[in-house]
């Protein structure tokens, strides 16, 4: 039972990973936005994203292979 929790929970680790590295891509290719607004969006998305990383961590999952 066991490793199928941290299969489900590795593949959603990856998933929430991959959103927020396409989430931080699409600001970076956003026109619309002041630079102050980037600068803030994406801090904001780095914070999401290593929270992601030191939660696969923890669980001792490999998410950036996921």
């Amino acid at each position: 039972m066991k490793l199928l929790i941290t299969m489900n929970q590795s593949e959603d680790l990856g998933l929430k990973l991959q959103k927020v590295k396409l989430a931080i891509a699409e600001v970076n290719d956003c026109r619309f936005d002041t630079e102050k607004q980037k600068i803030l969006k994406l801090k904001a998305l780095n914070k999401i994203k290593e929270a992601i990383i030191l939660k696969g961590r923890e669980l001792r999952i490999d998410i950036q292979a996921a």
